[in-house]
């Protein structure tokens, strides 16, 4: 495939897939050349007229990682956002098993077994 580039590699799939983590990404053209950034950073960047932060992360409202509609999209630090999700998770696992999670966490245990299974 060398020197196939674009439309003119079989592989290509548009400038646009969707990471293991679920979420869009796009090539884009930057002052370095093209690289796949994720979307929901390209159209918040695009609505503001300017360069996110280090310390600015975008937020999806609705939860759905592939929604990078502007209006689900919000700007936060990096202290709020994380905050915010871990509210989130307290809701949604109650008070008693998200303090257990927490614990289990702080051992070492996976994030995601100890969020799954948080009597573990």
């Amino acid at each position: 495939m060398r020197g196939r580039t674009g439309d003119s590699n079989p592989n290509y799939k548009g400038g646009r897939y969707v990471s293991q983590d679920g979420y869009v990404l796009v090539l884009n053209q930057n002052q370095e050349g093209q690289k796949y950034c994720f979307e929901h950073r390209v159209v918040m960047e695009a609505h503001l007229g300017r360069v996110l932060g280090r310390g600015e992360q975008v937020h999806h409202i609705n939860g759905d990682k592939k929604d990078n509609r502007i209006e689900n999209l919000r700007v936060m630090s990096v202290a709020d956002h994380a905050a915010l999700h871990q509210q989130e998770l307290q809701k949604r696992l109650g008070r008693k098993a998200y303090l257990t999670a927490k614990r289990n966490i702080n051992k070492g245990l996976p994030y995601r077994e100890s969020i799954l299974c948080p009597h573990l």
